[in-house]
Formats: C-alpha cells, sequence, structure tokens
C-alpha cells in the first residue's frame, strides 16, 4: 500500500513567519502558559492590563486600530494598521494569511468547505487526493468521487489512486476489486482478470481437491489453477512429485527447458517454476486437459472452445507447497512457443500473472490492497557491472560498447534512475577489491559516458585522449563473463554483510545488482574454467560437474535469488537451442 502525507501545519518556536501554533487566527507569539503568571502583552506595550492585553492604558483608549477588533490574547495591528513578523492586519489583529482559514491569502477570505484548512494562502481539503463536494472534503480515490466529484466507475473498473501528483480515476480493477471464486474443495481462492477468458470450475468426484480453467482466446494461452492435498513431506518433495505427473502427462515431444527453480509466494509458502516445451501438433487447451487429469486423478471436461492451435508449445509450472495445511498450488500455463517467446504480445504478461503465484491466496486472507503501483517519489537504485571478456579479439566489441556510453547514461538519467557502473575482466577467481582498489563510476558524473569508455576498452578509448585504463583486474582465463558476474556479486555482497563501510566494495542498500555478460566465446570457458570445479559462494553446494538441466538450474538460481537483472553482448544461434549445450551458458541467466 502507498500512502501519501500532507503537512498541514505544525507548532514551534522557531523564527518562520508563522507565529506558533499558526492555525489559531492572531495566535500570541509567546507562549501563555499559566507558568507567565498573565497572558502576554504585544511588542509595543506600555503599561495597559496584561489580563486584557491592549496596548495602552485603560484611562487614554481612544478606539486605535491597536484595539479596534483584536481578541484578548491575541497580537494587535499597531496604531499605524501594521503588524511585524510578515503578519497581515485583518479587522485589528494580525494573522497568518498564509494559514488562517477567517483570512485565507487576504483578509476576509474565509474557507468555507467542510473540513477545509487553510494551506500556502489557499483553501483546500487536506490530502492529496480530496476536493469539495457538496459543501463537505470529499476523498477522491473511491466511487462515486473519482477524481472529481459525481464521478461513478463502470462495471469491471475501479476507482485507483495513483501516487501524487496524478489523479485518481476509473481503471480495470487490481486483485482485491477482481473477480474471485473458491477452489472447489480446497482453502484457497483465485483472483483472476476478464481478459484470461471465462472462470471455469472443475470439482472431481473426490471432494478434497479442484482446478479453476481459463481459455484465453486472444493469448492463446490455456490454464489451471489447482489445488491438491500434499503427499511428500516439504516443498522439495511435491516439487517433485508434480513434475513427475506433468511432464509424463504432456507426452511424445516433452523436453525440459528450466526445471525447479526456486521462488517463494506472496504468502510466504515456498515452490519452484519449471518450464517445459512440447513439440506436437495439438491446442494448448488439449495439453492443459491431459495435465489437469494427471493432478486430479481424473478426466476433465473439456472448454467449449479451445484455444493454442500450433506445434510447438512453452508450458510454465509453478508448485507452491502449503506447509500449514498440508496441501500444494499447482498453476499451469500453455501457450504456443511463438506467442510465448513474444516480447511484442500480451501473451507473456499473461503467462506471468497465471504463475507468478499472486493469482491464488488462501481463502482466509482479507484484501488488504487494491493496486500495486510504481512510486516516482523514491527514484530505482541499481548497481551496475560490466564483465568484460579482455581476450584479444574482443577489441572491436568493447569498442561498441564504448561508443555507446553516452545513450547508455542518457538513458538511465532520462529514466530516473540512480545509478553506478563498475568494469571489470571477465575471470573466474574471486577479485581483490582492495588491489588495485575497486571503484565506480558514478551515475551523476558528468565525464561518465567518456569513463566507461577508457575503463571498457582494454586499449586506447575511441572517444578520448590518450589513456591507459582497462577493466579491472580479476585472474582467470579473461573469457568468463557469467562467473565473473558472481564472483563480484558475492565478493560485494560478503563485504556488506561483514560490515564493510567503503561503499565502493560493497552493495548499496536497496539497489539492484546488473549484470551486461560480454564475450565473444562460447559458454565452455565459463563452465570448465569455474562452474564445473566450483561450488556456490553462498550455499557452498556444488554447481554441477555435468552441463545438463539440474547445473544450469543451480546457476540461474544464484542468479534469481539474488534477484540480479542480467543483459549481455553474446554469441547467438539463429534459432532457439533445443537441448542442453554449454555453448549456451552466458545467454541461459538472461
Amino acid at each position: 500500500m502507498l500512502l501519501a502525507f500532507a503537512a498541514v501545519g505544525c507548532g514551534g518556536s522557531d523564527s518562520s513567519s508563522a507565529p506558533p501554533g499558526g492555525d489559531q487566527d492572531g495566535a500570541p507569539l509567546e507562549d501563555t502558559s499559566a507558568a507567565d503568571g498573565a497572558g502576554d502583552v504585544s511588542i509595543d506595550d506600555t503599561g495597559g492590563s496584561p489580563a486584557d492585553g491592549t496596548t495602552g492604558d485603560a484611562e487614554s483608549d481612544t478606539g486605535s486600530p491597536a484595539d479596534s477588533g483584536a481578541a484578548d490574547g491575541s497580537l494587535a495591528c499597531d496604531e499605524a494598521g501594521a503588524c511585524p513578523f510578515e503578519l497581515s492586519c485583518c479587522g485589528g489583529a494580525c494573522v497568518d494569511t498564509s494559514s488562517s482559514a477567517a483570512h485565507c491569502g487576504a483578509c476576509g477570505t474565509v474557507c468555507t468547505g467542510g473540513g477545509e484548512i487553510c494551506a500556502e494562502g489557499k483553501c483546500a481539503c487536506p490530502g492529496p487526493f480530496s476536493g469539495v463536494c457538496s459543501g463537505t472534503c470529499t476523498d477522491l480515490t473511491k466511487a462515486p468521487n473519482c477524481g472529481a466529484c459525481g464521478t461513478s466507475c463502470a462495471t469491471g473498473t475501479s476507482c485507483v489512486a495513483p501516487v501524487a501528483p496524478a489523479a485518481p480515476g476509473c481503471a480495470p480493477g487490481c486483485f482485491a476489486d477482481l473477480p474471485q471464486i473458491v477452489v472447489p474443495g480446497a482453502p484457497v481462492r483465485v483472483g483472476y482478470a476478464i481478459s484470461w477468458g471465462a472462470a471455469r470450475s472443475i470439482a472431481p468426484a473426490s471432494g478434497d481437491r479442484g482446478a479453476i480453467h481459463f481459455d484465453d482466446a486472444t493469448g492463446k494461452i490455456a490454464s489451471m489453477l489447482a489445488n491438491v492435498p500434499a503427499v511428500a513431506a516439504d516443498a522439495a518433495g511435491e516439487v517433485t512429485r508434480i513434475q513427475g505427473l506433468v511432464k509424463p502427462a504432456l507426452g511424445t515431444g516433452t523436453t525440459d527447458v528450466a526445471v525447479g527453480v526456486a521462488t517463494t509466494s506472496h504468502e510466504g509458502h515456498t515452490g519452484a517454476h519449471t518450464t517445459y516445451a512440447v513439440a506436437r501438433a495439438t491446442t494448448a487447451s488439449d495439453l492443459r486437459d491431459a495435465v489437469a487429469a494427471a493432478v486430479l486423478g481424473g478426466a476433465v471436461a473439456p472448454p467449449t472452445t479451445k484455444v493454442g492451435t500450433s506445434t510447438t508449445f512453452l508450458v510454465t509450472l509453478t508448485t507452491i507447497y502449503r506447509a500449514d495445511v498440508k496441501r500444494t498450488d499447482v498453476m499451469v500455463a500453455i501457450a504456443p512457443r511463438v506467442d510465448a517467446d513474444s516480447r511484442t504480445s500480451a501473451t507473456i504478461l499473461r503467462i506471468g500473472d497465471l504463475t507468478n503465484t499472486t493469482a491464488m491466496a488462501a481463502t482466509t486472507m482479507a484484501d488488504g490492497f487494491g493496486c500495486q503501483l510504481l512510486a516516482g517519489a523514491n527514484p530505482p537504485k541499481a548497481d551496475i557491472l560490466w564483465t568484460v571478456d579482455t581476450s584479444g579479439s574482443m577489441s572491436d566489441d568493447q569498442n561498441r560498447i564504448g561508443n555507446a556510453g553516452k545513450g547508455i547514461f542518457d538513458r538511465l538519467r532520462l529514466a530516473g534512475v540512480d545509478f553506478r557502473m563498475a568494469v571489470i575482466t571477465a575471470g573466474s577467481q574471486a577479485p581483490n577489491l582492495d588491489t588495485p582498489g575497486f571503484t565506480w563510476i558514478q551515475g551523476t558524473d558528468a565525464d561518465g559516458p567518456n569513463e566507461l569508455c577508457r575503463r571498457v576498452t582494454y586499449a586506447q578509448c575511441p572517444l578520448t585522449a590518450a589513456e591507459t585504463k582497462t577493466p579491472y583486474p580479476m585472474a582467470g582465463g579473461l573469457e568468463e563473463p557469467t562467473a565473473a558476474a558472481v564472483l563480484t556479486h558475492f565478493a560485494l555482497w560478503d563485504r556488506g554483510k561483514k560490515g564493510e563501510t567503503n561503499p565502493d566494495k560493497k552493495l548499496r542498500d536497496g539497489a539492484r545488482f546488473v549484470t551486461f555478460h560480454v564475450t565473444d566465446e562460447p559458454g565452455s570457458n565459463d563452465f570448465t574454467r569455474y562452474f564445473a570445479t566450483k561450488t556456490d559462494p553462498q550455499t557452498a553446494k556444488a554447481w554441477g560437474t555435468t552441463y545438463n538441466a539440474t547445473t544450469l538450474a543451480n546457476i540461474v538460481d544464484y542468479f534469481v535469488r539474488n534477484q540480479i537483472i542480467t543483459f549481455g553482448i553474446l554469441p547467438a544461434p539463429a534459432a532457439p537451442c533445443t537441448s542442453y549445450n554449454v555453448y549456451d551458458l552466458p545467454r541461459s541467466p538472461i
């Protein structure tokens, strides 16, 4: 939940133009507590009674401006109608027109709306999204006053309050406002978007399990969100068990893409993501129904209209173990591979929505939020590391990066990213951050683009005068960018964990770690020179001595576990890889 707060007034003894307790018209400039024995008089007091607060002797009062309307205890205007401290004389009293509800911005301007305050000389309702409706301050983040008085939202939409200064408005509902349906025979419910297709309840005769099916004709996705009794004793066992049901059910032509990538649901339960490829002429709906039959323990009714006809498919499976109730969520989304791999269609986004666990929750959970929003108040933070192959064949590639430096910096700056960059040799041994001294290029550095060029090129940067800078040294074969990313991240992470105070030698709090892997060599260098013989530095678990699905999952898990965003300038075959090939290692974590 994102909240915005507006400070509407504060007391104190500072020397600002507003009197202490400035929300009261004509408040005294000094303390009037009982300790004083009597109320304070004005600054030009000549002996009048403290109790009556006038500025002259009672006997000689002639009705001067100093006494012509100021309430007892307030500061009166002087005989010339003037006030100190940049206050204004209104009706004989000195008031702060920047905060007075009776004299807001000018004498006599009254804030009349129910609940209005005077802020900076203007009448306004408190809070970033409020206004006067029917004479009363009203919350404009809720219908029937969404963004403006009298604005209701149509069916299927709700009033969404973004981060100030953007205005609230009607938009398609988020989880808490979406249609929801309880999974038959299970203590969970599904919140879904109508774009996924009609929700169909699947209730096997056993009565202790069930699923919700969707057939999305636009995205060409057939999906299942199911919940079944657990059989294994823990999450790892359930992940393996469900994989053992799903893969055989998909039938001939099924191969592993990524197996058992650990994840944690939004409710804190653990499990894993698995992806399969299927090469066979069929439909996404038929494949989904086959999986449903295996998971639910019996044939299921097919949809009225099947979706996703193709000869190749991508199957995304998420398994989540609910240890508290000994049950397991099974989320499956299946689509033609050409659509699932496309970055220009909605398919990949909907697959994520279906399988990232956020669509399912325990029926006992209350709706605690309306929408997830990106707030601009705190700019995104990134620590960006280039792991650069420094072998002789890479000089042209290094120059290309150097030439693009200004464009890279400009785009990050325009996007409002708080970033810094570092460049290190693509080695395969732990870097020495102290010698010669690891440093970052700050995103605010006016010479940053040129400095990136100097550091990323092993020879002369083509954009600057003669210089001798090179990527930061790292021992190894000089052609292992994936290994370098892991080892450098770990070195910075470990130093921070141990209390490092030098900001160059640790990760920044709140920053995402981003790596650019740069090489023209195959992944066999990364694998044979590091991963095949070493262990995960955080877990001490072996990566794997043979390059296969398990080894790749172990490598990818490091990047997923540490939320590292990966990019690369790497060799890429024309066609997608169809089997596990060590050549593809630098690309696979990306």
